[in-house]
């Protein structure tokens, strides 16, 4: 069980005391233990990032290809938010469809994580966005011109050459970051 946190200030060395309370009777959890032996605020964000993105891949096991495409669409768009609210803008510039080779032409009809396919194209990197379950079955692209963005999902989950694709928008109004929710094509 995890150490109630009140709605009211809490410092962090209380926080971290009813960690370490938690782990010393062995109740603490991957998470709590990585909470427990952060130092700094960042490290203790870090973890909780961590644990949320596990959660998330965790409930993401059983979705069908339609909504594995949203599901990534939907990551895509906290990283161009959180980008967004740091530098005021879209990242700029062109994503073209990664992976490069489509899932469909890969072995077994679906696309292999190679880190090297989002790590050389810029707009991933600067997003520090990549796909991390494998194997996942669509190819994204992304487009900005720093006041508008367009990321798009496509896939042929039967590879018969009938794709299904999602897009997502984004735009900026009165200072703040506007993205659509992934819709079909």
């Amino acid at each position: 069980m995890l150490p109630a946190i009140a709605p009211t200030k809490v410092t962090r060395e209380q926080f971290l005391a009813g960690c370490h309370m938690q782990a010393s009777k062995g109740h603490a959890s991957p998470m709590l233990r990585c909470v427990a032996l952060a130092h700094t605020n960042d490290e203790v964000k870090a973890c909780l990032t961590t644990a949320k993105e596990i959660a998330n891949d965790m409930a993401a096991d059983s979705l069908s290809e339609p909504a594995f495409m949203q599901y990534d669409l939907d990551r895509l768009a906290t990283r161009v938010r959180a980008v967004f609210d740091r530098d005021h803008r879209f990242v700029v510039g062109h994503a073209p469809s990664t992976p490069a080779i489509a899932c469909c032409a890969q072995p077994g009809h679906r696309c292999r994580i190679v880190n090297e396919d989002w790590d050389r194209v810029e707009v991933w990197a600067q997003l520090g966005f990549r796909i991390s379950r494998e194997p996942f079955g669509a190819q994204l692209s992304y487009d900005s011109d720093g006041s508008t963005f367009s990321a798009t999902a496509v896939a042929d989950p039967s590879c018969n050459g009938s794709p299904i694709s999602f897009r997502m928008t984004g735009h900026i109004e009165a200072g703040q970051a506007v993205i659509s929710k992934p819709s079909s094509l």
